[in-house]
């Protein structure tokens, strides 16, 4: 018999659970509900209408309708066990145990639906924010926990900086921290900030973390006073990519002396610049790299002289781009 589910019983949950099986083709009218009796396997039957009025040529062209609110609570104690449980192993677990072939989308909205039950609805989170920064506080002396909201009441900004990492970065850090952000997934689109600096054995050191909003100049602004707090008297070189928001935030909270561009970035605009605009040819881009490199890693001034002249006889319209875009720093 072909038939899609629109409710489910699982054992263990209330009695009123219920369950409604209709024919796959639509405007059939063959349906039956039941519902559980109690806690046990037993189900009582309370409508039974026994009638198709369709061919099985109708059933062969259907496509299952899935209910994802309802569907989804086959899935809860997989997403309680592995939340990292992938729309793709869902479909895939779902053919092999009911028979049921699910898109990508299908599978997603119903982890998304076990999500919100097994844990709640993500706005919910955002209430228990300030209990949070109280009780890593409280458990942590030393922490910097900062927290604002809006006008309105709404989430606005959070930065921490754990007492370990401030004592780490004191005692074991050269004095450079990069900072970045990414945007975060889910349904409110914030950013997360982080600021990380380098220990003696070169190997990362995460000092400082914040949640945003928006990447624009107000919240980086904000995010660079903290973390000013957070290093103290010492003084630091930020390095960060050269977008608009960190050019003024940087300078003006640690001093355009302390600002260094992130090269990683910079070479990237480089290769842009020479696939618009400039070089054509595989080796005609390596050795404008090469240069680029030589003049970016040159220890005297002599030696970044030399590159540059030799980068201009190269192709003078590259070396007037790296002299206007900051290379002292």
């Amino acid at each position: 018999m072909h038939l899609k589910m629109l409710g489910l019983i699982n054992r263990g949950f209330l009695k009123k659970q219920f369950i409604t099986i209709v024919c796959k083709v639509d405007e059939c009218p063959w349906k039956i509900t039941c519902n559980a009796v109690g806690y046990t396997d037993t189900v009582q039957v309370h409508t039974f209408r026994n009638v198709h009025n369709h061919s099985l040529d109708d059933v062969a062209s259907f496509k299952p309708l899935v209910r994802s609110n309802r569907a989804s609570l086959v899935i809860d104690n997989a997403i309680r066990s592995n939340p990292d449980y992938h729309p793709r192993q869902i479909c895939e677990d779902f053919n092999k145990q009911h028979g049921m072939r699910l898109s990508y989308s299908q599978a997603w909205h119903l982890k998304e639906k076990a999500k919100e039950r097994v844990y709640g609805l993500p706005k919910n989170y955002y209430k228990l924010l300030p209990w949070m920064c109280e009780r890593i506080v409280q458990k942590n002396p030393g922490t910097i926990v900062e927290l604002t909201h809006s006008s309105d009441g709404c989430f606005g900004q959070l930065f921490i900086a754990h007492a370990i990492s401030i004592q780490g970065f004191t005692m074991g850090c050269r004095p450079i921290i990069a900072i970045d952000s990414s945007h975060m997934s889910g349904p409110y689109n914030d950013a997360l900030f982080f600021a990380t600096s380098y220990d003696a054995n070169d190997s990362m050191f995460p000092s400082a973390i914040g949640v945003m909003s928006s990447e624009n100049y107000e919240d980086w602004s904000w995010f660079l006073e903290n973390l000013k707090k957070a290093v103290g008297d010492k003084e630091v070189v930020i390095i960060s990519d050269r977008r608009l928001a960190l050019l003024h935030s940087v300078s003006e909270i640690f001093g355009v002396e302390n600002h260094a561009h992130c090269y990683h970035h910079l070479k990237e605009d480089f290769i842009s610049f020479l696939n618009k605009n400039i070089i054509r040819g595989t080796t005609g881009k390596e050795n404008a790299l090469q240069w680029l490199d030589s003049i970016a890693y040159a220890r005297l001034e002599h030696d970044y002289n030399v590159r540059m002249v030799e980068l201009k006889r190269f192709n003078d319209a590259l070396a007037t781009w790296v002299k206007d875009n900051a290379p002292e720093r």
